[in-house]
């Protein structure tokens, strides 16, 4: 787990990572199993339940509004473009973070 703080100490962005035992933690979104459930299936129950998704980017899926971005990038399952069939991670950022300038979903973006 990764959490950013602005300079006043408040907590900017939050991201989790898939365990390797997934059993041991669960971690939910919108009452979906996230890194237990394959990533293909939890974008459409996303869908289903109307999320709006941003998809441009194949890797790095996110919900705006919610200011929830979901890491597919790498792991020992992925194929042959680096495409994991899991989420490895979760961001998720204040109100609005995705409509700030310079804003990515990609990790390693969440300079406050």
């Amino acid at each position: 787990m990764y959490a950013a703080f602005k300079a006043d100490g408040s907590l900017f962005t939050l991201e989790a990572w898939r365990p390797d035992d997934i059993s041991l933690v669960e971690v939910t979104l919108y009452g979906i199993p996230l890194f237990a459930t394959p990533a293909d299936d939890v974008l459409a129950q996303l869908t289903r339940m109307r999320h709006r998704l941003d998809l441009s980017e194949r890797f790095y899926p996110h919900l705006p509004e919610a200011s929830i971005a979901l890491g597919r990038e790498g792991g020992d399952e992925c194929d042959d473009e680096g495409l994991s069939p899991y989420f490895r991670y979760i961001f998720i950022g204040p109100p609005g973070y995705f409509a700030m300038p310079g804003r990515s979903s990609a990790p390693g973006e969440v300079e406050p």
